[in-house]
């Protein structure tokens, strides 16, 4: 239910023309009341087109369920968003996996991939990243620059809010990594160079 929640799909759905989903997910969302036409259902390494992007599903490494009955009966998934400009890998939920490295030989490189550093705990290593481990995929991805996601909204684990953009931060210089740390809500141009600043160390302790 974190990942597709109800109440948000409906007040999203008058805004939204083309919802991309892993496969199984579609049945979900037209029970909800979303015209068939407006979803294009993906399994891994299938791929789509909208307007000038072209989307990839690609290998993750969660779960689903929406129920104790049901788990697992839908794909998750990462995804690859590319124009004719630009190649973006977007994580999404993921613990640390092989994929990476093969989504890296067979779609990379990447201009910049989205990896998720936060909410994570030695109790689920097979869900969530850690910070290093987000970097370790980026490398292996063949991406140029980082952007740190999945922190800093949900209390999900017993680190402080921090920690993850700190750690990440820290981990990023020691292996020369380009990070983007945008506030939230910051637009980034792609065409102007980012002026990173540590925003977190003046907002939630």
């Amino acid at each position: 239910y974190d990942h597709m929640d109800y109440l948000s799909i409906k007040k999203l759905s008058n805004n939204i023309s083309r919802f991309i989903v892993p496969k199984g997910v579609k049945a979900i969302l037209i029970s909800w009341g979303i015209n068939s036409q407006c979803i294009s259902e993906l399994s891994w390494w299938e791929k789509t087109e909208y307007k000038d992007l072209e989307i990839t599903a690609t290998p993750a490494r969660h779960f689903s369920g929406r129920g104790i009955h049901n788990r697992d009966q839908t794909l998750w998934s990462s995804y690859v968003i590319k124009n004719q400009r630009k190649k973006i890998y977007f994580c999404g939920d993921s613990g640390y996996t092989q994929w990476f490295k093969e989504i890296g030989k067979r779609m990379g490189p990447f201009d910049l991939s989205l990896m998720p550093i936060g909410a994570y705990s030695e109790y689920w290593q097979d869900i969530h990243t850690n910070p290093e481990e987000a970097l370790m995929g980026h490398l292996e991805l063949n991406a140029n620059q980082c952007l740190p996601i999945h922190w800093a909204t949900f209390d999900l684990a017993l680190h402080s809010w921090k920690e993850p953009i700190v750690r990440f931060i820290d981990f990023a210089e020691k292996k020369n990594i380009e990070v983007l740390n945008p506030q939230i809500g910051e637009f980034i141009n792609f065409s102007e160079k980012f002026n990173n600043q540590n925003w977190f160390e003046l907002s939630k302790k």
